[in-house]
């Protein structure tokens, strides 16, 4: 009986070992917005460290603005990970990270920066500014389980 115990026991921990690993979301909305209105489109809830953020954008001759932001299912507290100017070209990946700062802001060191993590997060893209009707933008949202 006490080798049976060691044995569930050892499957029981060599199982909790494995379920931790990369994960993926992949959002994309078909037909942006031409207009200053954001098209967008909202993740289930996730739980983990960001790794990156692979943005796609199908056939783009122009410009397309969007934002990336994780929204707290509990607060409704949000946090922006991603607002660049404006995106030309067709594929671009970005990694979020975040400085380590005192309570008022302040960086505590010039070139320290953390994973984000997200708990029960919420990821929402928003996107505008499609060059044509009928225009895509994909966000593959790649990060790792605890």
């Amino acid at each position: 009986m006490k080798r049976f115990c060691i044995a569930v026991g050892m499957v029981l921990c060599a199982t909790a070992l494995m379920a931790a690993g990369l994960d993926q979301v992949v959002m994309k909305i078909s037909s942006v917005s031409t207009s200053a209105t954001p098209s967008t489109l909202t993740s289930e809830q996730i739980t983990g460290w960001i790794e990156r953020i692979d943005m796609t954008y199908a056939n783009t001759t122009g410009t397309v603005f969007f934002t990336v932001r994780a929204t707290n299912a509990f607060t409704k507290a949000f946090t922006t990970l991603l607002a660049p100017a404006a995106a030309t070209a067709t594929k671009t990946t970005y990694v979020p990270t975040v400085t380590l700062q005192t309570a008022t802001g302040t960086a505590l060191e010039s070139n320290t920066v953390s994973r984000f993590a997200l708990l029960n997060e919420q990821v929402t893209l928003s996107v505008t500014g499609a060059a044509y009707s009928g225009q895509s933008v994909q966000a593959t949202i790649i990060y790792e389980r605890p």
